[in-house]
């Protein structure tokens, strides 16, 4: 009985991390998408309070994009940590991942010089 558990314990693939850090990737990429068309279709053509509206949901999806990114950069990296096979989404998780981390800390960087600049 114990070697049949066993089995298919060993059956699941150990890839967990890497394809959460894959689709936490995919969804940072929908939020930048979502930013990408709010800013180019609708910056021009609105006012009064849709404008209100809309800059509250743009500020929205950004902190969607800061939180995904946060958490797909922790899941590629414990994906390193478990030493999980390289697969081609354990590649693209990690690349995009890392490269919207770097972009977070971009982003917080510009909003901290903005602040000191003010002061």
């Amino acid at each position: 009985m114990k070697e049949i558990l066993d089995s298919d314990l060993e059956a699941i693939p150990s890839n967990k991390y890497s394809r959460k850090a894959c689709w936490f990737f995919i969804a940072n990429l929908v939020c930048v998408l979502t930013i990408l068309i709010v800013g180019f279709f609708f910056t021009g053509t609105i006012s009064g309070d849709s404008f209100n509206t809309l800059y509250q949901l743009s500020m929205v999806v950004i902190l969607i994009f800061i939180a995904l990114g946060l958490l797909g950069f922790r899941c590629a990296m414990l994906s390193f940590t478990k030493k999980e096979k390289w697969t081609y989404i354990k590649i693209v998780g990690v690349v995009g991942n890392l490269l919207f981390f770097i972009l977070i800390i971009l982003l917080f960087a510009a909003n901290l010089n903005d602040v000191l600049k003010g002061i």
